[in-house]
């Protein structure tokens, strides 16, 4: 078998406008090609010559490959690369791994040129992540989040506060504030755990911010919160008992500082007492290219895996597959140590004005055919649910089009495709 490579990585074709795939995409059995004809024949060898360039359609994507050539207006406020610009949106392609589909073609092709045994991966999650970013820890836990809500509750705010439900959180105690939610997400990892019958592990995940000084001018790094307060030092142990697992949410102000970055990694690992692995970018801010300095202060500090990859506006499998894969460098074709962990939905893309704008059960059905996608090629089903969208009532997260908590019911039945 011989696959016919295109011209994509030419050195004058290479990082050039003309290296960029073309609309409409041809296909090869049926699944779309970024490079190629997908054209098949036989040799008078005997040999099947494929005219399908499947390494450079998986570098394309694997690398984000088009974000380094991409006009300014691609990116957004935030300086992140907008997934409705992506030529994969553009394409009609977003919601298919690709480079999983691509493995199941090779394996085919393999299958009819040799006698040895090519099997499927059997249809099944190689893990599930139930990831929390805590942008917001409570609700009401200071006089100052009262007179807030007070202030929201006249007229002149529309009677928009919630004074009364912000006096029994700041009465009570850290577990009955609105936004601590985290049992509602255990409760969702055990339900789970039970219907996959042990076809893989669940975790469950907290990113936390450092909260640093560098931090505190920044719009973007709001609301504030310390880890040595009480009440954090609540959700710690609570993470701790419930084993759930905690890595670094990289502030908004630290995203292309290394530096920053180590220190709040630092005082972070201070808290918690032991090594933290495992980071995502605040607004899900994960830089097109990372820079040198950036991937040797992740090697020195012990950093091993990212899990920011996906889309804030549109969820679908930004890296083409569905799999962890590790970093590479489109430029100088450098693999490093980073794995980056795909992001396969987050809450508020769903639901957002500003995003997709999906209503609940348009939103279940998206995420069942993106969930059937991953467990189809053995991939990894990675959520990202923030821990205030389930508060109640759901008014309390700011947030519109907030359905998520009654969404949550009906996702153990969604993920497993088991009927009622």
């Amino acid at each position: 078998m011989v696959i016919v490579p295109s011209r994509f990585f030419d050195d004058d074709i290479y990082l050039t406008v003309h290296s960029l795939p073309s609309l409409p995409l041809k296909k090869v059995e049926q699944t779309p090609l970024l490079y190629g004809t997908g054209e098949q024949e036989r040799g008078s060898d005997g040999r099947l010559r494929i005219h399908a360039d499947l390494v450079a359609s998986s570098w394309f994507l694997l690398t984000r490959y088009e974000e380094l050539m991409a006009r300014s207006t691609s990116f957004d406020e935030h300086g992140r690369f907008i997934g409705k610009s992506s030529f994969a949106y553009k394409a009609g392609i977003l919601d298919t791994p690709l480079i999983d589909r691509y493995g199941v073609l090779l394996r085919s092709w393999l299958r009819s040129c040799t006698e040895e045994a090519v099997s499927e991966p059997k249809p099944s999650y190689a893990a599930v992540n139930l990831t929390t970013d805590l942008d917001a820890p409570f609700f009401c836990r200071s006089i100052r989040s009262l007179v807030r809500e007070i202030l929201r509750a006249t007229p002149l705010r529309k009677g928009s506060g919630y004074p009364l439900i912000a006096l029994r959180s700041i009465l009570g105690n850290a577990q009955n504030d609105p936004y601590f939610t985290f049992p509602i997400l255990r409760d969702l990892r055990f339900q789970l755990q039970q219907f996959l019958s042990g076809e893989c592990t669940v975790r469950q995940w907290l990113f936390i911010r450092s909260c640093l000084p560098h931090t505190k001018d920044c719009l973007y790094d709001r609301p504030q919160y310390s880890l040595h307060e009480g009440d954090l030092q609540y959700v710690l142990d609570y993470c701790r008992n419930q084993d759930i697992r905690i890595g670094l949410h990289v502030s908004y102000s630290a995203a292309g500082n290394a530096t920053l970055l180590t220190r709040e990694l630092s005082e972070l690992q201070k808290e918690v007492s032991y090594p933290i692995q495992d980071i995502r970018y605040h607004y899900l801010r994960l830089p097109s290219r990372f820079s040198s300095e950036m991937t040797q202060a992740f090697a020195e500090s012990g950093i091993t895996d990212e899990w920011s990859p996906a889309y804030a506006d549109v969820a679908g499998f930004r890296l083409g597959t569905s799999r962890p894969v590790r970093l590479m460098d489109p430029n100088d074709g450098m693999l490093h140590s980073l794995t980056l962990h795909p992001l396969t939905v987050m809450d508020c893309t769903m639901s957002d004005p500003a995003y997709m704008h999906l209503r609940e059960e348009e939103a279940l059905g998206y995420i069942e055919r993106l969930a059937h996608s991953v467990r189809t090629h053995h991939g990894e089903l990675n959520l990202l649910i923030h821990n205030h969208t389930l508060a109640s009532p759901p008014a309390l997260a700011r947030m519109p089009n907030n359905y998520h908590r009654r969404l949550l019911r009906s996702l153990p039945r969604t993920l497993t495709g088991t009927s009622d």
